[in-house]
Parts: structure tokens; sequence; C-alpha cells
């Protein structure tokens, strides 16, 4: 399943709205931040899929993901000058270029779970393609951590 994710620049509390691949949306992650952590909540206009708890400590970020019943945490943080991932409850890898947000998700097997490449527009728009349906919720949630590193909290980016 192809989803696109688009930066909601307009909105207050910070925001990415998901697309199906018919341009219908889907899901809506909004963000809110207290003063040691931000919680993000993926939801459609009456039910919530997904609940996201984010704390910053030092230079890592801490992302407990809990979709649909499925727990995940991922852990970003730089090493060697790169930005990297690392996923625990999943037997998940992600690899590419984190900091472009040009990146895929792999199974211990080396399935591929989903792939996201950013889309040239004139918004801040992602195309993530969902591989396991098993794993869409999650696969989105990883999609949408990852694409708030230097978007939310960068208030140059989220100039209108």
């Amino acid at each position: 399943m192809k989803y696109f994710i688009k930066r909601d620049v307009c909105a207050d509390f910070g925001a990415f709205e998901i697309y199906d691949e018919t341009g219908i949306e889907k899901y809506l992650a909004e963000f809110s931040k207290s003063k040691r952590s931000r919680k993000i909540i993926i939801h459609s206009a009456d039910e919530i899929f997904v609940k996201i708890r984010c704390l910053s400590v030092s230079n890592i970020i801490a992302c407990n993901i809990n979709a649909d019943g499925k727990k995940m945490r991922i852990l970003m943080g730089v090493n060697r000058n790169e930005l990297v991932c690392i996923c625990s409850g999943v037997n998940w890898k992600i690899c590419g270029n984190i900091a472009q947000k040009s990146f895929s998700v792999h199974d211990v097997d080396n399935t591929v779970i989903a792939v996201q490449k950013r889309v040239f527009s004139s918004t801040e728009s992602y195309e993530l393609d969902v591989y396991s349906p098993s794993n869409e919720l999650l696969s989105i949630s990883v999609a949408v951590c990852i694409n708030m590193l230097n978007t939310v909290d960068n208030p140059v980016r989220q100039a209108v």
C-alpha cells in the first residue's frame, strides 16, 4: 500500500497528514509537547490507532510506539556524524539516509517492510510504500517519528 505523508504547516500543534494512494486522507498525526516529552497520536476522524511518546535525553530520542496492540521502541541518535535508528520490540532494522528521510525498514530475514522517499514538491512530503499489511500502523509510526526530526522542533522549517 502506498501512502503520502505531508507536513501540515498551518497546524498550531504540529501535524502530518497521511493520504492513501487515491488521495484520501486516511490518518492524521498530531503532536503535543511538554517540558520533557512529546506525544503523538495517529488517528482518523473517529478513532485513535496509535499512541507514541517520545523522550529526549542528551542527543538521543526514544520513541515508544503502541499501535493496535503492538509495541516497539525506536532510539534515534548521532553516531560518528551519522543519524542512526535502533528498533527494539520488533526485529527490524532501518537502513538508508535517515537524515534525508529516505530509508527502508527491513525485517530480521531482510524482507522489506516499508520504504520511504522524499517527494519533491513545494511542501515537505514523503512517499511511503508499505509491503507488509500486518505492519501498516507500525510502519507509518516509524515514518512519522523519523519525519518529525528537525521538522516539528525547528521553527524555521515550520514557517509558512
